[in-house]
C-alpha cells in the first residue's frame, strides 16, 4: 500500500519516518532520505519531535515601508477636561522580514501543502546523511530562517477619548478609552 496524504501529519512527526511513511518516496528521497532507506527512516523516540535550527539569512534585504497618517484632535471648550482624537493610517511594507515557519509547519508545508522539493519549505529540511532522520546528526534539522516576504499592508483608524476632572484636594480622576 502506497503513501496516503489523507493521513494527517501530527505536529512534530516526520512523514518520511517509520515502516509506513505517509509522504511519497520520491519526495522523501528529494528531501534527503538516502536511497534504499525509504520505509526504514528512524522514528524519533519521546514524542516524535525533531530538531530545528534557528538563525538569520545572509540573503536578507532591508525592508522598505511607505506610511501615511492623518489625524485630528478635538478639545471642546464647553466640556472642560475632554479630549477626543481620530487617526487614519496606511502602512505598506515591501520585502518584510519574517521567520520561515520552521519546525512542524515547514514539514507540513513541504510534504502536504506544496509537495514540491524545490519549495522554500522543503529546502529548509536537512536530514541525516546516514539514515535520513531529522535528529541524531549535526546536519539533521529543520531550518527556521528569516526571509523577505512579498508585501505586508494594513490600514485603519485609531480613536481615543480622554476625560479628566478634579476631585478637589484628593487629586484628579482620568479616564481614557482607546480603540482601533
Amino acid at each position: 500500500m502506497g503513501p496516503s496524504f489523507e493521513t494527517p501529519i501530527r505536529t512534530g512527526v516526520d512523514p518520511c519516518a517509520g515502516p509506513n511513511p505517509i509522504a511519497s518516496e520520491a519526495l522523501c528521497l528529494a528531501t534527503g532520505v538516502p536511497a534504499g532507506r525509504y520505509g526504514t527512516v528512524p522514528v524519533r523516540p519521546a514524542g516524535g519531535q525533531f530538531f530545528a535550527r534557528i538563525g538569520g539569512n545572509l540573503n536578507l534585504e532591508a525592508e522598505e515601508s511607505d506610511t501615511w497618517t492623518f489625524g485630528a484632535v478635538w478639545t471642546p471648550e464647553w466640556v472642560d477636561g475632554l479630549t477626543a482624537s481620530v487617526d487614519w493610517y496606511s502602512i505598506e511594507i515591501s520585502g518584510a522580514i519574517v521567520q520561515l515557519a520552521g519546525g512542524a509547519p515547514n514539514v507540513h508545508a513541504c510534504y502536504v501543502t506544496t509537495r514540491d522539493a524545490d519549495s522554500v519549505y522543503c529546502r529548509a529540511i536537512s536530514r541525516s546523511r546516514l539514515n535520513g532522520a531529522l535528529f541524531g546528526a549535526p546536519e539533521a534539522a529543520v531550518l527556521v530562517l528569516s526571509v523577505n516576504t512579498g508585501l505586508l499592508k494594513t490600514t485603519g483608524f485609531d480613536v481615543g477619548i480622554d476625560y479628566h476632572f478634579e476631585l478637589g484636594d484628593r487629586g484628579v480622576l482620568r479616564t481614557s478609552l482607546q480603540g482601533a
